[in-house]
């Protein structure tokens, strides 16, 4: 039995936990929605007016879904309007069934993790375009992806259950419904679309390195374009998410939303812009300076290097021209 300086101790985390939970739900929808509204214009001319595609599909669906969990996410955050009530029996009444209090987190839950798994079907896309020539490798990489968030809902499904079997309550102290369940499959929910992105990373990078040799930013710009930003996208994603699987194993269970919806703002936000702006390069007026904006790989006077150096650069090309038309479609 705890103490009841411990018991104080606890409930001032909670606090500190909970009122933490409030500011960063309120940062991660604004910066969604202002990053939202800050790119419309540019999304709506390159995006929304081009022909169908997967990769526009999960585009939109990663940029429209977010911004309702976002609201849902801080209007349950600041106001827990599920389980606040003026009459006591209305607050026994919820504690009872406990349906509106857990339909909430659960519609959250669910909506990140496909929203996240949207997200990471975009990288994959465009992984996939720059290994087309080995079809072992696009198999191999379709397979993880699925594999990866098979898992996922798998683990998020269990702790699921194991959560819906404690009760939880309205507390005046804390306003706010608050349960005291916990289960050890919350952080093992992110251990594998981290270890997928590590992945696609890792064979990013490897590309990045190979293809250093014989790319530059005058001869290759959308494939520089798109190692650059993808090395930024990945830090910071993973640096949030690893951040957040700590939180999950070391914290109390009133810390579990501290940055949930920064990971999720954040992944949203980062993978859109990559793939916006590789749209942009692709469908953007030829520039007077007669850069080819499929980035196409031309070497002349090199004709002598060795036949996979040749192969090489006809992949290469090969890379670029299939990124920029199977996945960045024009009008």
């Amino acid at each position: 039995m705890s103490s009841p300086s411990t018991s104080i101790r606890e409930l001032t985390l909670a606090i500190d936990n909970i009122h933490v939970s409030r500011f960063t739900s309120g940062a991660a929808a604004t910066l969604v929605f202002y990053d939202f509204l800050l790119v419309f214009g540019q999304e709506f001319n390159t995006i929304y007016r081009s022909r169908g595609s997967l990769a526009k599909c999960l585009f939109c669906f990663v940029r429209f879904i977010t911004p309702l969990g976002m609201v849902l996410g801080t209007i349950r955050e600041l106001t827990w309007f599920e389980c606040r009530g003026t009459l006591n029996d209305v607050r026994i009444l919820l504690v009872d069934t406990d349906i509106p209090y857990r339909v909430t987190p659960i519609f959250l839950t669910y909506a990140m993790i496909t929203s996240l798994m949207a997200a990471d079907g975009l990288f994959t896309l465009q992984l996939v375009a720059l290994y087309k020539s080995k079809q072992y490798m696009v198999w191999f990489i379709s397979t993880f992806y699925l594999a990866s968030y098979a898992v996922t809902y798998g683990l998020a499904i269990e702790g699921t259950i194991e959560l819906t079997k404690y009760p939880a309550f309205y507390t005046d102290l804390l306003h706010a419904c608050v349960s005291f369940g916990r289960t050890a499959l919350l952080a093992p929910v992110w251990y594998a679309p981290v270890a997928f992105e590590t992945f696609l990373f890792s064979l990013t990078v490897y590309k990045a390195w190979y293809d250093a040799k014989v790319i530059s930013t005058t001869s290759a710009p959308l494939l520089v374009l798109f190692y650059r930003d993808g090395t930024i996208a990945f830090i910071v994603m993973t640096g949030v998410r690893v951040w957040n699987i700590w939180v999950y194993i070391t914290q109390p269970i009133s810390s579990i939303y501290v940055g949930t919806m920064l990971m999720w703002a954040l992944n949203t936000v980062l993978a859109t812009r990559v793939y916006m702006n590789l749209v942009w390069f692709v469908r953007r007026p030829v520039q007077s300076t007669g850069m080819v904006t499929t980035a196409a790989v031309t070497f002349a006077g090199k004709r002598e290097r060795t036949t996979d150096a040749t192969d090489d650069s006809t992949n290469l090309e090969m890379q670029a021209s299939s990124l920029a038309q199977r996945h960045y479609p024009r009008q």
